[in-house]
Parts: C-alpha cells; sequence; structure tokens
C-alpha cells in the first residue's frame, strides 16, 4: 500500500458553528460537489455529528474513481472533527477550526494508504498526479460547501505533507551510512591484516 499525507487549509467567510455543521453534515451541499459520482448517507449521527457515516465514490480530474466510507469518530464542537476512512482509502483525517472576526480558519490532515492495486503498482512514477488530483477535489468540495453557506472560499491551499517522508528517509541514511561505516571499516582492518600477517 502507498501512503499518502496532505495538509489543506482555508478561510471561509462564514461563522464557524455554521462551516463545522458543513463539515459534519454534507447532505445540503454534496449533491453540489463536481467530482462526487455517488454519496450514500450510511448513518445519520448525532447532532455534533458524531457516529456519522456515509459512503463516497469521487472521480478525480485525472479520470480514476476511489471509494471510501468515512465515519466521523470524534467530535469537539465548533472546533475538531476526526474521521475515520475505510475502503479504497484507508486511515483518516482530522478537521480543526479556529473563529475569525471576518469568518473561519479551518485546518484538515488527511492521512491515508491506498488498498487499490493499480493505484500502489503506479505510485512510484504517478504519485505527483494523485497529489494534485487531490488538491483539485478538495478545492470543488470546498467551493460547493461555500456556496452552501452563502459564502466564499477566501484563502485555500492544499500540499502533500512530506514531513514525515522526511523524517522516514533521514532515518534509513541514518541506518545506510553506520552499516557502510561499520563494513568499512571491517574491510579496512581485514586488508591490513593481510598485509601484515602476524
Amino acid at each position: 500500500m502507498a501512503r499518502y499525507r496532505f495538509v489543506t487549509e482555508m478561510h471561509l467567510g462564514a461563522p464557524i458553528d455554521a462551516v463545522y455543521g458543513a463539515i459534519a453534515d454534507p447532505d445540503g451541499w454534496v449533491g453540489d460537489w463536481a467530482d462526487a459520482v455517488t454519496v450514500r448517507r450510511d448513518a445519520p449521527g448525532d447532532r455534533d455529528g458524531l457516529g456519522a457515516r456515509f459512503t463516497a465514490t469521487v472521480r478525480a480530474p485525472a479520470g480514476y474513481e476511489l471509494s471510501a466510507t468515512i465515519e466521523t469518530v470524534e467530535t469537539k464542537r465548533p472546533t475538531r472533527l476526526r474521521m475515520r476512512s475505510s475502503g479504497e482509502l484507508e486511515g483518516g483525517g482530522v478537521w480543526q477550526l479556529r473563529p475569525r472576526a471576518d469568518g473561519t480558519d479551518v485546518r484538515f490532515d488527511w492521512d491515508v494508504t491506498t488498498t487499490a492495486t493499480w493505484m500502489n503498482r503506479l505510485t512510484p512514477v504517478a504519485r505527483a498526479l494523485f497529489e494534485w488530483s487531490h488538491g483539485v477535489v478538495v478545492r470543488n468540495a470546498t467551493d460547493a460547501a461555500a456556496a452552501h453557506l452563502g459564502t466564499e472560499v477566501l484563502w485555500f491551499r492544499s500540499r502533500p505533507d512530506r514531513q514525515g517522508r522526511g523524517r522516514r528517509a533521514a532515518a534509513v541514511a541514518i541506518v545506510v551510512a553506520v552499516v557502510l561505516a561499520t563494513y568499512g571499516a571491517r574491510c579496512s582492518r581485514s586488508v591490513r591484516s593481510s598485509r601484515h600477517p602476524s
């Protein structure tokens, strides 16, 4: 499986309670989401959205489709929701909201692994395409939610979160360096021993 991590940040010109409600209950705007092929509500959840579950199939701008079931597993109204994903995207995401005088700041951290065999095989050469597609899909969803709220997306940015991969790469590099240094030292001692037999 291939792992993808994203950070999406935006500023919406709507109050925090309204933005939270749109995230917790997307029924009002998901029909206008340009990339949604099908969305099925499986469970309604409570008034804060806890326990809400829906299954969605989304078509990326590159033409491929992915399906996942999303369930809200933690809420703290109106500042935080955590969701779990299963299906072709395994993992989950966290929404964090902060009120501003002119609206609401929103941050969405999405951390998933892909289970589709074709996607995992293509990841080494097509990761950049998949990451770009994610940004477009999330932006289109944000536009649909904002239109439902009767407001605008005042600022938006979505990017891959490469910190985790950077730390792993650094750790691998350190291990490789230690192994090579140890191997080099042993080879050097072996050469010296062969030149100066006891």
